[in-house]
């Protein structure tokens, strides 16, 4: 129970000063599939912990490391769903033998596509009956996309909440690339609260519309 086993703290940052200590194992010139900073994980573990959500999503699984804190939280409070997506077939691959590793495979549902379709992926499972019906995400974690250039997080934000009613989302890398912090700064006055947490790389989050 609690965080999870950081076997895998080899290859994340350091929380305090963001120099990370080793490259992914399939990192290249050109892309770098880093995992999120230590402290923001806990953070995401709060977060769940604390607001109880029956339904988290998550987009750009990755590795799955920031995956692991929002899975171990709903396994701690025993209930809830994860779901969660990735473009990348290898990198989802590792992040579900780390799920299955945790032990909190039944609270996680990972899928291969891309992260701006995901709203209408997952219409077409429920429609399907192939996941419980919802029409609320609790908790909305924008994460993906390796350059998190601003078009492709507003599409993100737009198609989301285009189906589906959203109590809390939390947007990556605000401090740290100049795309989620411009969606942050155009969207934060639709919303009741926003804030920024200054971890390394910055989390925006944002909190009912209604």
């Amino acid at each position: 129970m609690g965080f999870p086993k950081l076997d895998y703290v080899s290859s994340a940052p350091d929380p305090w000063n963001n120099k990370f200590t080793h490259f992914d194992g399939n990192h290249d010139a050109k892309y770098w599939h880093g995992p999120i900073e230590l402290e923001a994980g806990e953070l995401l573990y709060s977060f769940v912990r604390g607001t109880k959500p029956e339904v988290v999503v998550e987009t750009g699984t990755a590795t799955g490391f920031s995956g692991l804190f929002l899975g171990c939280a709903l396994r701690d409070n025993k209930f809830g769903k994860l779901y969660t997506i990735e473009f990348n077939t290898n990198l989802l691959a590792r992040a579900k033998k780390r799920f299955e590793d945790e032990n909190i495979s039944q609270f996680v549902n990972a899928y291969q596509g891309n992260s701006e379709d995901f709203p209408e992926i997952l219409h077409n499972l429920i429609s399907k009956s192939t996941i419980p019906p919802f029409d609320t995400i609790d908790l909305l974690f924008l994460d993906a996309d390796d350059g998190h250039d601003y078009k492709h997080t507003i599409n993100e934000y737009n198609n989301f909440r285009n189906k589906f009613t959203i109590k809390m989302i939390i947007l990556h890398d605000i401090l740290s690339f100049p795309g989620p912090r411009q969606v942050f700064d155009e969207v934060k006055h639709d919303w009741k609260y926003s804030m920024i947490l200054p971890t390394a790389r910055g989390l925006g989050v944002l909190l009912n519309n209604e």
